[in-house]
């Protein structure tokens, strides 16, 4: 929730020029004018900045967590799609503004409150006596890449925002009145009498004329038109149409194999424990007890050095290259001598995996594939020159398509749904919502250029007939129309009963009578709560019985395609007595006192982004997440 808190020049000429300037500003603004050429931060304003290097880390980082949760890779592409970098930018800004905030009230988090969270918190505490261990600590932070200064700056910040939240609910306490009107609404109850108003029930019309139908399609045509429809024909050049064509000689598999040995290579990998942090004299200690059995945690521990264990790591993955070397140099349970890196370090080895390198028997079908994709990429794309030269030549696409090997399709008449004519899923775009989005990006006649695809593959697209969407001739749509009409002069004609039955209960006749006199069956008494009326066939009627006065009377179509009109009408509300229950009362207050301080502190935070005057840079926003050229200028 915090997270988401927000130069002099003489002579009449050039004063005649700067009179010019000076009302084209007048007109056109002058932010664009003296704005720096270039800014290295993605958002500024009154007071604070946001670097570009500290947004991109923030987008790769949330990146990775949305990725994580997602359990699957989520492109840079896909989320900028959604907007997520500006998500990102909108955090880090009301983090600025809410931290200028808090400076200005004077409100800050102090040394002992932060080393009090820090001791606090159950990861940084020893697994031996339980309680806070800095060795563990400043470890723990080294494994994650941070560094102390950069943890214990966030860690403050963010308790710092906690406490201006607190202080600006503190007092906010919705009054009894609200938790009363809350109880009254969630627990009204509504009787009523019900009954339905049938289709049959009403007067059959008489057969429309040609006028009727003509005034009524003039009235209503809109309701009759037909989408836009496209037929089209598809070129499809695929690197996989061409793998059959491929032939590879076994020499060539061969070189591929030994070119790519080391590649497909897994590397070994070994366990070992890291002791470092002190003098050549404390490594060489560490190195005797390691060797000795003695647990390396105790060893740091003595030696007031650094214990890090590495489970199944490359030797690229050592924390040092000389430590890596010296550690795939021991053998199994082997001590290392004392390591000179960026510090003395001494290690032991507890596990090896051997690397395994496939035979070329095991590697063949991998590398075959490989080699036929490509191969296949070089077939296609000399198809597609010699199919650009016969199109050169003035060969229809079709024809030069076949020549050539290309596919192609003839798609029938197709809307942006992928619906075709007769309201069917076209197969010609079915499960293809990138291929019907090209189609009706696309212009009529001309084919578009190469579109490119997945896997290497392109296609081309020409529109061979594009019929407009809008209502079709009267005659087209005939049948349909009738139909239309009929339904509205019954709707009508049943509308008249339900006004009839209001007019003889305002006059004095119970409901119930008045429906039964008039034929309408299946009469009823319900009492209904908010909940159980949304079960009824009815929501219109549920949401018009919920918005009456007692006596009054109300319909709502429903049931089957909609063409029955439920008749309801109130005979009794209730509601629980507020008094008799004070603690539900109480509890409904409370739960609006989360959303009320969440407006209240969301009110403050815009007044804040206000008064900063924030400035989004936007070209260095969407440089950094590669949206446009990098080398574009960036302005604030």
């Amino acid at each position: 929730m915090l997270t988401e808190l927000r130069k002099v020049t003489r002579g009449w000429v050039a004063m005649g020029i700067i009179g010019l300037l000076a009302l084209a500003f007048a007109i056109w603004g002058i932010n664009d004018v003296f704005k720096p050429i270039r800014s290295n931060d993605v958002a500024n304003g009154r007071g604070f900045t946001v670097p570009g290097q500290e947004f991109q880390i923030a987008f790769d980082n949330e990146l990775k967590s949305v990725q994580a949760e997602a359990q699957r890779v989520v492109t840079k592409q896909e989320a900028v799609a959604a907007n997520f970098h500006m998500q990102v930018v909108d955090r880090l800004v009301s983090q600025r503004v809410f931290d200028q905030l808090a400076r200005r009230v004077g409100v800050n988090s102090s040394d002992a409150m932060v080393a009090e969270r820090i001791q606090s918190n159950p990861a940084f505490r020893s697994q031996v006596t339980g309680a806070f261990d800095s060795r563990t600590y400043q470890s723990l932070l080294a494994q994650n890449g941070v560094s102390r200064s950069l943890y214990e700056s966030d860690l403050r910040q963010g308790m710092t925002r906690a406490q201006l939240a607190q202080a600006l609910v503190a007092g906010v306490r919705p009054p009894s009145s609200f938790g009363r009107m809350i109880m009254a609404y969630e627990t009204e109850r509504r009787t009523v009498t019900l009954t339905a108003i049938t289709p049959d029930r009403a007067p059959a019309p008489p057969a429309p004329t040609d006028a009727d139908l003509d005034t009524f399609y003039k009235a209503q045509s809109a309701a009759f038109a037909l989408p836009e429809y496209r037929a089209f024909t598809l070129i499809e050049a695929d690197p996989a149409a061409f793998e059959a064509r491929v032939e590879l000689p076994e020499e060539k598999i061969r070189e591929l194999f030994e070119f790519r040995k080391a590649q497909i290579t897994t590397p070994e990998r070994r366990s070992f424990v890291v002791v470092s942090g002190g003098d050549q004299a404390k490594a060489q200690e560490a190195a005797r007890r390691l060797a000795a059995g003695d647990p390396a945690d105790a060893i740091a521990a003595d030696l007031d050095m650094q214990a890090i264990s590495f489970v199944q790591k490359t030797k690229a993955d050592a924390p040092d290259p000389r430590i890596g070397a010296a550690v795939f140099a021991a053998q199994n349970g082997q001590t290392t001598p004392p390591i000179q890196g960026i510090t003395w370090s001494a290690a032991r080895v507890s596990e090896i995996v051997p690397g395994v390198t496939p035979t070329f028997e095991q590697a063949r079908p991998q590398l075959v594939a490989e080699l036929a994709r490509d191969e296949a990429q070089t077939l296609m794309n000399e198809a597609v020159e010699q199919f650009e030269d016969a199109r050169g030549g003035g060969a229809d696409i079709e024809a030069a398509a076949k020549q050539v090997g290309l596919r192609v399709t003839k798609a029938p008449l197709v809307d942006a749904r992928g619906l075709d004519v007769n309201g069917a899923p076209s197969p010609a775009v079915l499960d293809q919502p990138d291929l019907l989005k090209a189609v009706f990006a696309a212009t009529e006649g001309d084919p578009t250029d190469w579109l490119p695809q997945a896997e290497g593959a392109s296609i081309m697209i020409r529109i061979d007939t594009l019929r407009p969407s809008g209502p079709p001739p009267l005659a087209q749509v005939r049948e349909r129309v009738a139909d239309a009409w009929r339904m509205e002069k019954i709707a009508a004609g049943m509308t008249a009963i339900a006004s009839e039955l209001a007019a003889r209960v305002k006059s004095g006749t119970p409901f119930a009578e008045a429906a039964r006199a008039r034929g309408l069956p299946g009469v009823s008494v319900q009492t209904l709560d908010r909940r159980t009326a949304q079960q009824t066939p009815s929501p219109r009627l549920a949401a018009a019985i919920f918005g009456a006065r007692v006596g009054e009377v109300v319909t709502g179509a429903g049931g089957p395609r909609g063409q029955v009109l439920f008749v309801a009408h109130v005979d009794k509300i209730e509601r629980d007595d507020p008094a008799a229950d004070p603690a539900g009362v109480e509890t409904r207050r409370r739960d609006i006192e989360g959303p009320l301080g969440n407006d209240v502190i969301a009110t403050v935070q815009n007044a804040a982004r206000a008064d900063a005057k924030v400035r989004l840079n936007q070209p260095l926003i969407d440089s950094i997440v590669g949206k446009t050229d990098p080398n574009a200028d960036a302005g604030s």
